[in-house]
């Protein structure tokens, strides 16, 4: 039972694929970025923890949105990318305790990860004011992360995917202060 939100994004690819039109699509599945979310940055920055809806011990991998666009940089800018299927992963697998031992080493402060029950993810969606139908879909992502890695960052880019550190040494700022309230 394929996850809804690959479910529409299969569909999208062969409407487009059925087109005619020239295409190269990039997939990637979990972004690293999704770190400097406000509610997440700000829970590391004050409480010295992140949460998510995640088994602690669950390696799985991350990719830098630089990397996602650097691919599409290099797919739209050079031959031979028409046709192909770029499925975009980070250089490691990290579980999410992992990842707090990184932040940890490289703030010099202890952070945490707490697992979340999907029940209690669910709730807090919802309440949140998410529909029913985006709540389950982001639900299904969660339960659903790619635990492998490949190459085809760097294949494709001809550098190295950034790793966790670097991503978090470039956003450190973003860990360490909350950013100053607008009005």
């Amino acid at each position: 039972n394929p996850q809804q939100f690959a479910r529409w994004h299969w569909q999208i690819e062969q409407y487009i694929r059925d087109s005619g039109i020239p295409f190269t699509f990039v997939q990637p599945i979990y972004f690293m970025q999704n770190f400097l979310g406000k509610d997440t940055a700000q829970m590391i920055v004050q409480q010295g923890r992140f949460a998510a809806p995640i088994k602690a011990d669950l390696r799985f991998n991350m990719v830098d949105a630089r990397d996602i666009a650097a691919v599409v940089a290099a797919a739209h800018s050079e031959s031979g990318h028409e046709g192909h299927t770029y499925v975009l992963t980070g250089p490691e697998l990290l579980s999410s305790n992992e990842q707090a031992a990184h932040f940890s080493r490289l703030l010099g402060r202890q952070v945490t990860f707490m697992e979340v029950p999907i029940a209690t993810f669910r709730t807090i969606l919802l309440g949140a004011g998410q529909p029913e139908w985006l709540t389950d879909s982001v639900l299904e992502l969660f339960e659903n992360l790619d635990t492998f890695v490949n190459d085809t960052v760097t294949r494709i880019t001809k550098k190295p995917a950034h790793t966790f550190d670097q991503f978090i040494s470039d956003h450190i700022q973003s860990f360490k202060e909350l950013p100053p309230q607008t009005h």
